[in-house]
């Protein structure tokens, strides 16, 4: 198939509850100031990225970390996605990181079948909104969250119905940092590979503030 979509999936910048250790799930928890400027820090370093189409979660701290890596694509309309956002952890949302009772909160199950029911719509849908005979690169902006991100990645290479190609040592998923960005080449629905995983190199040069930066991933609980 000649279409090939290039994915840059990025997680949301700092937000408080990050900084406290709290799970955010689907709590509506805005970017602190060490997030906005990570989030300006990704926008820099994804502003030569032609990207075609862009979608975020519709939670406030990914629509504002999309939001500043498109003031350099001001052409490319947002697409808010819900079903895009974070793992749910039910009662347990606003609570510490530790806390080990978490009633209604989403099952492995149901965020595999949230996961990888946006991928194979989503990859369709890009797929046949570009018929060619040529080959074509289509690059796609999603702003997401850690927990949504390495879940779906983590499926694609575990469900045997996927030819998911990854060079990572056991196949397993580390923690994710703050605007980590990470790339998936999809040919087709049931082919693509892993680029690259986590990529924070733009923090390099983004001021800490005094408390230090947390940003614990909620997936894995890792900093």
């Amino acid at each position: 198939m000649p279409t090939r979509i290039i994915f840059t999936f990025v997680r949301h910048g700092e937000t408080r509850e990050n900084r406290e250790g709290l799970l955010c799930g689907h709590l509506d928890a805005p970017l602190n100031a060490l997030g906005r400027r990570q989030a300006a820090a990704v926008g820099v370093a994804l502003q030569k990225v032609p990207f075609v189409y862009a979608f975020a979660s519709d939670l406030s701290r990914a629509v504002d970390t999309a939001n500043a890596i498109l003031a350099y694509h001001q052409t490319i309309p947002l697409v808010v996605e819900p079903r895009i956002r974070e793992k749910s952890f039910g009662e347990a949302e606003g609570a510490p990181f530790s806390t080990k009772n978490r009633p209604g909160s989403e099952t492995p199950t149901e965020l595999r079948k949230r996961t990888l029911g946006w991928w194979k719509e989503t990859v369709a849908i890009l797929i046949n909104e570009n018929p060619t005979d040529e080959e074509q690169t289509i690059h796609v902006l999603v702003v997401s969250h850690g927990g949504f991100i390495r879940a779906l990645i983590q499926n694609l290479i575990d469900d045997t119905e996927f030819n998911f190609v990854t060079t990572l040592n056991g196949g397993k998923l580390t923690g994710m940092s703050n605007t980590g960005v990470n790339i998936v080449e999809a040919r087709g629905v049931y082919d693509a590979r892993l680029i690259s995983y986590n990529n924070h190199a733009h923090l390099a040069g983004v001021q800490v503030d005094e408390e230090g930066m947390n940003g614990i991933d909620e997936s894995t609980g890792e900093k």
